[in-house]
């Protein structure tokens, strides 16, 4: 706050003394200044460094400021809450629901998986409809068997809405039983044959289920004393011969439940979550929308997929039945990792659109990168899609460098509102600088608000909570109604002019994002991941997109374990190319240039690849422990003060004397800022000499510490004889004085 009339001195005219102003250029030094100074009226002054904030952001910033300080002067008892909601004008409310919602539009056709294969059964009856290695099956074929199918398992009981699980391996029978169980009427809840037991009973047990699906391979590992009615698929030719082939006449609606999905959390039991036809249907021919895969009457176009994600995620359905909704064929490729078989399906079959999580991607580049030029051709391929997990930059543009027209389409969305809700289309190699891959925009019929706790509207740029409303959000969790009370809560926005229909309900996601100036949404990462460290707030997903940013690095992940002190330390963990090493002080250095201290993780890992669980996600728990001792070659001390200084590092690091190395810097063994103070402390104390706090942070590595103390050393010893020589010269003087 300023009180010194600088402006008005500037106008006054007659003086004595003239001053006249300098023209030059104002610079500040921090990232932001807001400068008040009160005249006739309140006046502000808002300085910022245009690499910190863009000039809409700053003006809208100070459009907030401005509605605040309005709002703090008008009459009436506002609440603190009242003033936050308050910030936002309407034209700004309004800009915020245009960015967050999706375009509207209405696609023909039955709103029933089933129904809508009937729809090409009719059309395409004599096309390939699925392949699996040696095996293909036509759409009328296929139409049969899951007609077939279907009346044994109404036959057997089976009613509108019930949990019917198949656990067999990924075939063209899997896909034949999710057909048949909607079909029936019934949700199909697909068991991965990579789960343990314990787990797979536990699934079975919580869904009630009374049928399950198998094959031979899967059907040894189930207790023959439950209660459960069991079907060979791979016996169906046989078994059900003598069943009839028209299509059941089961009244099914969009609004019913399709499948459910059991989604591993962080901790606990896995939850089951509920998807509606409607729902999973739009999301369907939202991406074919987004793709240019549809007609002027928004019908969808003919594409080819390759089916290749585990049975237990929601990719799998995309995978599975997407192709079927539009005349094309599902090519099922047994193992993921498999890129040899993986290159050769997708020219074989001419694979319109590939879709992977970003480990499986890498793994496909670097096989694509040892082919020859003409060997690693994909002429027919239109889209490679990535999900699941934050997409690296240097993955992204490796992959355009190589296949400049095949663009990367990077996707966003929870089960729990029938997978994908947000999209966005890299064409070009992303430019240097790019931290984060986007995750773009919401998809058609839905909207994506960035809300905080209380469920108020965030601003542009400020992050909060993804939240989704429209036809993609799902019942909610099965058998869970605590969860879904929690996660599924009444839209405060429904009324809103721009909402799309079925938007009485928003998902909350737990992810934490927001909106940049282009409308784009930066996904931050998960609301449980936000830790502190040092009583400083820290997003993990930032750091991991610093550390992607490095040239050498391919993939990073980063978690908090506890050190030797037992203090939460972050510890990273990181892939590169065959070859490629930086050590922890490389690392730290060009890390340093993009973030604060308190955000460096102190333990950095290399892999040869990311573990992964069965949706092909980063298994953060099946981590290695980290290394916390140092990666530098050992280095002795050589001197009294390096070994002196070796000893406090190690008593405060709780270290042994021998695991501390000259060679490495303070920070590089475990150290961390509020430690700096304390070791300048101990220096002080043992030497006699005061080293700045600052120079902590700048060094290299302990011999510098130790060379420092040295210099400083006899300095401050002069220093401190001169003081004393004047003192006592001065109380000398005061006494002749008296």
């Amino acid at each position: 706050f300023e009180n010194y009339p600088v402006d008005a001195i500037q106008t006054q005219t007659g003086a004595a003394l003239p001053v006249e102003a300098v023209e030059s250029v104002d610079i500040t030094t921090y990232p932001m200044t807001l400068t008040a100074r009160l005249d006739k009226t309140l006046v502000l002054k808002f300085e910022y460094q245009n690499t910190v904030l863009s000039e809409s952001g700053a003006a809208q910033l100070l459009a907030h400021l401005q509605q605040l300080l309005h709002l703090l002067s008008s009459p009436g008892d506002n609440t603190l809450r009242d003033i936050k909601c308050g910030m936002l004008s309407n034209q700004a409310r309004k800009e915020i629901f245009t960015r967050s919602v999706g375009e509207q539009i209405h696609f023909p056709g039955a709103r029933c998986f089933h129904h809508r294969f009937e729809q090409q059964v009719r059309r395409n009856g004599d096309a390939i409809a699925a392949c699996h290695g040696p095996h293909t099956v036509h759409y009328a074929a296929l139409n049969r068997r899951a007609n077939q199918l279907a009346y044994w398992l109404i036959e057997q009981g089976v009613t509108q809405g019930q949990l019917v699980g198949i656990f067999a391996h990924r075939s063209i029978d899997v896909l034949c039983a999710m057909l048949a169980i909607m079909k029936a009427g019934g949700a199909f809840v697909c068991l991965d044959p990579v789960n343990p037991d314990e787990r797979l009973t536990y699934m079975i047990e919580d869904a009630g289920m009374t049928h399950l699906i198998v094959d031979p391979a899967c059907r040894m590992r189930i207790d023959t004393t439950a209660q459960l009615s069991l079907f060979d698929i791979t016996q169906s030719a046989t078994v059900l011969s003598d069943m009839p082939v028209d299509n059941p006449q089961v009244a099914v609606q969009g609004s019913d439940v399709a499948y459910m999905i059991y989604t591993s959390g962080s901790t606990g039991n896995p939850k089951g979550a509920l998807v509606h036809h409607s729902g999973a249907l739009n999301h369907i021919e939202a991406e074919f929308a987004k793709f240019g895969l549809t007609d002027e009457e928004n019908a969808l176009k003919k594409a080819d997929f390759l089916q290749c994600a585990a049975s237990s995620c929601d990719v799998s359905v995309w995978q599975f039945l997407a192709p079927l909704m539009c005349g094309g064929k599902t090519v099922i490729l047994d193992e993921i990792t498999d890129v040899h078989t993986m290159v050769s399906l997708i020219r074989q079959y001419q694979i319109d659109l590939v879709e992977v999580a970003p480990v499986v991607l890498q793994l496909l580049v670097s096989y694509l990168d040892s082919l020859t030029e003409s060997q690693r051709q994909l002429p027919g391929l239109k889209y490679i899609m990535t999900t699941g997990e934050p997409t690296p930059v240097p993955l992204v543009n490796k992959w355009l460098n190589m296949y400049p027209l095949v663009p990367v389409m990077n996707c966003y969305g929870p089960t729990e509102a029938s997978d994908d809700i947000t999209y966005e289309i890299t064409r070009v190699p992303l430019p240097a600088g790019t931290t984060r891959v986007s995750i773009g925009k919401p998809l058609p019929n839905l909207a994506i608000l960035i809300l905080d706790e209380e469920l108020d509207l965030m601003p542009e740029g400020v992050a909060g909570e993804l939240c989704v409303a429209g036809i993609g959000v799902g019942p909610g969790y099965w058998n869970n109604v605590a969860k879904t009370q929690a996660s599924f809560v009444p839209n405060p926005y429904q009324h809103e002019p721009l909402m799309p229909m079925y938007s009485e309900r928003l998902y909350r996601t737990g992810d934490l994002g927001y909106y940049d100036e282009h409308g784009n949404i930066e996904l931050l990462g998960r609301k449980d991941e936000q830790i502190k460290i040092r009583g400083l707030r820290v997003e993990l997903g930032e750091i991991e997109a610093a550390l992607e940013a490095i040239e050498q690095v391919q993939q990073a992940v980063v978690v908090v374990k506890n050190n030797e002190l037992g203090e939460a330390a972050l510890c990273a963990y990181w892939t590169g190319e065959p070859g490629v090493t930086l050590t922890r002080k490389e690392f730290r250095l060009r890390l340093g240039q993009a973030l604060p201290e308190h955000m460096l993780p102190v333990s950095y890992n290399q892999l040869e690849k990311m573990p992964t669980n069965a949706a092909d996600k980063i298994d953060k728990f099946a981590l290695p422990e980290p290394n916390f001792t140092s990666q530098q070659t050992y280095v002795e001390a050589q001197t009294e003060t390096e070994a002196v200084v070796a000893e406090l590092v190690a008593a405060l690091l709780q270290l042994e004397v021998a695991a501390v190395s000259l060679a490495d810097s303070f920070f590089e063994l475990g150290g961390h800022s509020i430690l700096s103070v304390r070791l300048v402390s101990e220096i002080q104390h043992r030497f006699g000499v005061s080293v700045p706090l600052g120079f902590i942070f700048t060094l290299s590595d302990l011999r510098e510490l130790a060379a420092e103390i040295d210099v400083l050393r006899p300095q401050q010893q002069d220093s401190a004889q001169f003081a004393q020589l004047t003192a006592e010269s001065q109380t000398d003087t005061d006494e002749l004085i008296i």
